[in-house]
């Protein structure tokens, strides 16, 4: 009886580790300068993009079009479907400036 059970807790827990696979990849993307470059948050657009926002210290260089304005300067980025910038923009002064949650409306 112990076999039994112990067959039908090993099947369970292959069953359970198939389903709980993680989807595949359909593409990655490294974005970033030459400093320290850090995602805050992310969503989906409408058209299977994302619009990405976080902070960054670095100069241009890598993907970053902008220099920096100071310390720490919030940075957002559209990407489209696969990932690819479409734009980006840099927002700060001279002290640090922090992005904590993005949105996206209507327009």
């Amino acid at each position: 009886m112990k076999l039994v059970y112990l067959s039908l807790i090993i099947w369970t827990l292959s069953v359970c580790s198939l389903l709980a696979q993680s989807p595949a990849i359909e593409w990655q993307q490294t974005i970033g300068g030459d400093g320290l470059d850090k995602v805050i948050a992310a969503v989906a657009t409408t058209d299977n993009g994302f619009c990405i926002g976080g902070i960054s210290i670095s100069g241009v260089s890598g993907d970053k079009t902008t220099a920096p304005f100071g310390d720490i300067d919030s940075w957002i980025i559209q990407t489209d479907s696969n990932g690819l910038i479409e734009w980006q923009i840099a927002l700060g002064g001279s002290e640090g400036d922090y992005i904590t949650s993005i949105a996206i409306d209507k327009d």
